[in-house]
Order: C-alpha cells, then structure tokens, then sequence
C-alpha cells in the first residue's frame, strides 16, 4: 500500500473497474481541487508521447504511437471530467502525412455530419461501443444505415466499415461512450471537407 497523487495512477496497471470509472474516482478523491485535471492531462501526453492541439485534438510526438486500452480510456474519462463530448487523438505526427489515423472518442451519444471529404480512402472501426453510419445524397435523404460495433446479444454486427469518402455520411454514437479508429487518406486541410447544410 502506498500514498499517491491521483495522476500516479496514469501509469499503474488498472483493473478495468478502475480505468473505465477514472473521472467518477477522481471527482471523489479530489472534489475540493477541480482543477487537477492539468496534473493527469500533462501525465497522459508524457506517457503516450502526445501533444495537444486544443481540448478536443492531440497528435502524436513521435511514432512509433502506441495506445493501450487502458490509455484509451483514460483520455475518455479526462474528457469526462472537462465535460467535452468528443475528441481525437492523431496517430500520425502532422497533417501532411499520407495516412490519417485517428482515435475518436465520443464520451456521450453524439451525431457528426453529414458531412463528405476529397479523399481516396475512409474508413471506420470500433473499439469499444455502437455506431450507426448512414449514407446520404446531395439533399440530405437517408441512402442506406450500417451498425458497426457492439449490437444487441441476437446480433453480430461488423466491427470495421470502409467508405465512399465523396459521399456524404453521417456518424451517430449510440451507446452511453464510444471508442472508434477512423483511417483516411492524407494530407489534411479543412477546405477538404463539405458539410451539408440541412436548414436550406
């Protein structure tokens, strides 16, 4: 048994009870000081050799990157704790590179889109939780759905989807958190992307 700063346990080996419940465990240990989330953020960036971007992106210092699942999990529940819906983290080093692999994570159920992108390639795999991805056309109609991810027990969904990426899509978490892989093909600039405007 020993004394710790809440942070120290960033890089203990955690039962999964422990890991997947880290922002309720925290609150309780530290509700006098809300702003020790600064101290767990710097030691998450330094284990996993990440930068952050702002709140919601982080990119890789340095590859090889390597997250475990106990690291996804706590950058959830650090998210948790801020109160942020959704964020990324960059497997890739930078914008430019050819290959964009992106660790996003929903920390509530959240819809993103529709929205299409000038890409050759996209795809979308589930770690952890449910996704719904609908395909849409140029006016917004629904074209098609596929549930990716954890499913009902009398079902036995995919696991990982690949896309049109000139289509307009829309991404739909369905469950209470969702841990999702989505690769496409690089460089980025936000001009790529065009979102469909639903009020007009």
């Amino acid at each position: 048994m020993a004394w710790m700063a809440i942070e120290d346990l960033v890089e203990l080996p955690l039962t999964p009870d422990v890991y997947e419940n880290f922002s309720k465990i925290a609150t309780l240990l530290d509700r006098e000081r809300p702003h020790r989330t600064t101290a767990i953020e710097k030691r998450l960036l330094a284990v996993n050799n990440l930068v952050k971007k702002n709140d919601r992106v982080f990119y890789a210092s340095e590859n090889p990157c390597a997250l475990s699942r106990q690291q996804m999990f706590l950058l959830k529940e650090l998210a948790c704790l801020r109160g942020i819906p959704t964020f990324r983290v960059c497997l890739h080093t930078d914008d430019q590179s050819d290959i964009h692999e992106m660790v996003m994570v929903h920390t509530a159920p959240t819809s993103v889109g529709p929205l299409k992108q000038r890409k050759t390639s996209l795809s979308y795999h589930v770690f952890e939780g449910s996704l719904t991805i609908k395909r849409h056309d140029e006016v917004g109609c629904v074209l098609s759905e596929q549930v990716i991810g954890e499913g009902k027990p009398s079902q036995s969904p995919a696991v990982s989807v690949r896309l049109n990426a000139t289509e307009f899509r829309s991404v739909h978490s369905t469950s209470p958190y969702c841990i999702f892989l989505e690769v496409a093909s690089g460089p980025f600039q936000d001009s790529d992307t065009v979102w469909l405007d639903l009020q007009s």
